[in-house]
């Protein structure tokens, strides 16, 4: 077997007087690459601590990394990283002991978030999270982590929960952020490939190639974007940032 042991990224929740510490751990029996664990022990005065049976056994990877627990109104929240995929999840669990359930879409944000940490500010629970980002040509060829802004846990439908960002974020802005109205904004943009129309403050793009692009005819250094994406018969969509003229 490997030598690695994960013990490590501790969390603590208190609970009716108790403190809860949670740990990446491994069960010490079965496949390494399915040994991965929530370690749990508890404590009453935060310096004595007695270990407990593991917390949560996902039985998926060779570690649950980073495991994070938080309450939101009648359930019970845990975000973590599953090892040897790389990707962040969460789960649910109507009790601090479990069982922990793992909801049909158990994922927050895109590739590239991981380590949630949450938080309770001005009675609205958040999480902060670092962001992993490559070589940027803007970015002065650096690569790495960086802390990204909070964002606030919203309760969705059934056990489902999402992210939505602070709403502090504009109040400190450096620069004031460019409001422009809709209709302006989607008419002033250049379509490059594809063919595009726009009414009111809807934008419809078609492409009988399979291939469509609509840029912005100006640059902005600070903005608040606030879109709703229906895809159709799309197969991919999203948005695009830092592009060159050509979309290449």
């Amino acid at each position: 077997k490997d030598a690695r042991v994960q013990w490590r990224d501790p969390h603590v929740l208190e609970e009716n007087g108790v403190l809860h510490a949670i740990i990446a751990a491994q069960e010490k029996d079965g496949p390494y690459n399915f040994s991965g664990c929530v370690g749990h022990f508890t404590s009453g005065d935060g310096c004595h601590w007695e270990v407990q049976p593991p917390l949560y056994r996902p039985r998926v990877s060779y570690d649950f990394e980073v495991p994070s627990f938080f309450r939101l109104n009648d359930k019970y929240y845990m975000v973590a990283i599953v090892g040897n995929l790389g990707r962040q999840c969460y789960r649910v669990a109507d009790r601090l002991e479990g069982p922990w359930r793992r909801p049909v879409h158990d994922r927050l944000l895109g590739g590239g978030n991981f380590a949630y940490r949450p938080f309770v500010w001005r009675g609205k629970t958040y999480l902060m999270n670092w962001l992993a980002y490559h070589t940027a040509g803007w970015a002065g060829g650096l690569s790495g982590h960086v802390l990204v802004a909070p964002r606030e846990v919203i309760p969705g439908e059934g056990e489902t929960i999402y992210l939505k960002s602070f709403t502090g974020w504009a109040k400190r802005a450096k620069a004031p952020i460019v409001r422009p109205r809709s209709k302006d904004f989607l008419n002033s943009s250049i379509g490059l490939w594809g063919q595009w129309e726009s009414e009111g403050e809807t934008l419809r793009g078609t492409s009988e190639s399979g291939y469509a692009f609509k840029l912005l005819s100006e640059s902005y250094d600070d903005f608040v974007a606030e879109v709703t994406i229906e895809p159709g018969d799309a197969r991919e969509f999203g948005l695009l940032f830092r592009s060159d003229p050509t979309v290449d």
